[in-house]
């Protein structure tokens, strides 16, 4: 707990220390979320190719929208990536807890996702989620 060491009043004229009677005083309870926590898929999680992919966390004290990234993290096989293979989306999910990734068209492979919370102005409440790994086979 940060509290006042010594405080210095004015009485009369005449400066007094005052040092022991200062009181503080502490919360207890959690302490406020730092993070948005996923809800589904979770770690290890598998989804067929070309599905949509619905995702979902627990909404974050504050949030009115929120970030939500997804990128390869390896593929399964050995693929040519072109300027048209998608291996990332990154989107701005508007008042809602849940995000439906269209995975069509993504190589098979290890995927991670992230989410940011923000306030109405886009302004960030907290850090990215822990990446959270899934699998996208087929």
């Amino acid at each position: 707990m940060r509290g006042v060491q010594f405080l210095t009043m004015s009485l009369d004229g005449r400066l007094a220390d005052v040092a022991n009677d200062i009181v503080g005083t502490a919360t207890t309870g959690p302490l406020a979320p730092t993070r948005v926590t996923p809800q589904y898929p979770t770690g290890g999680a598998g989804v067929p190719a070309n599905s949509r992919v619905q995702v979902a966390w627990q909404p974050f004290p504050g949030a009115a929208n929120y970030l939500f990234r997804v990128w390869l993290v390896s593929p399964h096989r050995p693929v040519t990536l072109t300027s048209r293979t998608p291996v990332t989306v990154s989107t701005l999910v508007y008042h809602a807890t849940t995000y439906t990734w269209n995975n069509a068209g993504y190589p098979a492979g290890s995927y991670q996702y992230q989410i940011l919370p923000l306030n109405e102005r886009g302004t960030a409440l907290g850090v990215w989620s822990e990446p959270i790994t899934i699998t996208v086979f087929g």
